[in-house]
Order: structure tokens, then C-alpha cells, then sequence
């Protein structure tokens, strides 16, 4: 295990408090391991581990999955696994999905015969 791993593993410990962020971490530790194995340099493997990151990321579909979504989104910003302005544009979109969530239309009771 490289030195980089084991500040990597100490530094991210609170990740486990969210399971999607853990799940979504678990998923670019996996990758940097990987590529790491297959000796690429560091930059590519950090490039492969946040692009398998953001494609761990829960779907835009109901509210505890937009939250999670939102977490996970903070999370690799505040640490670097996806640039500010992907971000941005992927926190832009949960915030649509939340707008769409509160207008979902609401059941209608059945109609009188």
C-alpha cells in the first residue's frame, strides 16, 4: 500500500457517515487501486477514479436519492474528485430535480359513478 493510499483512507474516514458518498468513494478507492496495479501514473488514475465516482453517483429520482446525489456531489468537490464547475452543473441539475419533485402532480381520488 502506497503512502498516498494510506493518507487517502485516514483523510476520507468521515465518508462513511453517508452511504452514498461511502459507496461512491469505495467505488474511486477501487479505481485508484486498480490503476495503480496496472502502473499508471497518478494523474490518470485519479482521472479514472473520479469519472467512475461520478457514474456511482445515485440517480435524480425522489428525495432521499436527490439528497444522497447532492452529498455525494459536495463531497468529491470539497475534495477535488470532480471540478468546480462539473459540480456546479450536476448540483444545478439536482436542484431542477428537486423543483420537479414538488410539483409532482398529486393522486386525485377516484371519480364518482
Amino acid at each position: 500500500m502506497t503512502t498516498a493510499t494510506k493518507s487517502t483512507r485516514s483523510k476520507h474516514k468521515p465518508a462513511q457517515n453517508n452511504e452514498a458518498v461511502a459507496r461512491c468513494f469505495a467505488a474511486w478507492q477501487r479505481t485508484m487501486r486498480q490503476e495503480i496495479a496496472r502502473d499508471q501514473a497518478e494523474f490518470y488514475a485519479k482521472e479514472a477514479a473520479n469519472e467512475v465516482y461520478c457514474e456511482t453517483l445515485p440517480p435524480l429520482a425522489g428525495h432521499q436519492n436527490i439528497s444522497d446525489f447532492i452529498a455525494c456531489v459536495t463531497y468529491a468537490m470539497a475534495n477535488g474528485f470532480i471540478a468546480e464547475k462539473k459540480a456546479c452543473k450536476l448540483l444545478y441539475a439536482a436542484q431542477v430535480a428537486i423543483c420537479v419533485l414538488g410539483r409532482e402532480p398529486k393522486s386525485q381520488p377516484p371519480a364518482a359513478a
